[in-house]
């Protein structure tokens, strides 16, 4: 994503209420819809506290001008994930790993290190899907990674800094500076600073898919 996607994000962020205006009974329109999955999504229950991601907090407007401008590109109506059908788009949390073809979202660091960890490689299917990442969670008291790389429909980013991040407990949350939308391809690659470790990480943000494209259980 560059400026100019930023700004037309933006822009139809402006025209959201109107291109997401339509309305299914009784439930609403499809901006709410679209705003119903961000809020349980920017939102993780820890004991008795909810944490709002500030991610996915700070950048709403440009979720769901994304969200509007892939439903103007490819003319489908948004539908509830339970009452979907194959013709409808679905907008569902990012955190499922079946979305990615994988079983869990886990990296294993190799033995000599600093190295490079891939965390993901997905090509999206053209006109079908788009992916919009906002945060990153890890669950390590100590993560072994310590910054991450970004490439978007082939464009690859500077990499961002897993040092300065919100920690709460053992929760690590870490925002990105800026959404990555992706309707083309996109990879995550960390720099490893501890070996031979398995541990786990969690992309926060919003899968917007075509019905007859979304994963099963298996």
């Amino acid at each position: 994503m560059n400026l100019e996607d930023l700004k037309s994000y933006l822009e139809y962020a402006d025209k959201a209420a109107t291109i997401l205006g339509r309305r299914i009974d009784p439930i609403g329109t499809e901006l709410s819809i679209v705003k119903d999955v961000i809020a349980e999504v920017r939102t993780i229950r820890i004991s008795n506290r909810d944490l709002a991601l500030p991610g996915i907090k700070r950048w709403e407007n440009v979720v769901i001008g994304a969200v509007a401008w892939f439903k103007e590109k490819v003319k489908k109506d948004i539908m509830p994930l339970p009452f979907a059908k194959a013709d409808n788009l679905i907008v569902e949390p990012v955190y499922r790993p079946h979305i990615f073809g994988l079983n869990n979202f886990q990296y294993t660091t190799p033995s000599s290190v600093p190295a490079t960890v891939t965390l993901l490689d997905y090509s999206l299917k053209s006109d079908k899907e788009i992916i919009i990442l906002t945060d990153i969670v890890l669950p390590d008291p100590e993560p072994p990674i310590t910054e991450i790389q970004i490439s978007v429909d082939g464009v690859t980013y500077k990499p961002y800094s897993l040092r300065k991040d919100i920690k709460i407990s053992d929760l690590h949350i870490y925002e990105l500076p800026f959404p990555a939308i992706a309707d083309v391809s996109l990879k995550i690659d960390a720099r490893a600073e501890v070996g031979d470790v398995t541990s786990e990480w969690l992309p926060i943000g919003i899968h917007v898919v075509i019905g007859s494209e979304l994963k099963g259980l298996t």
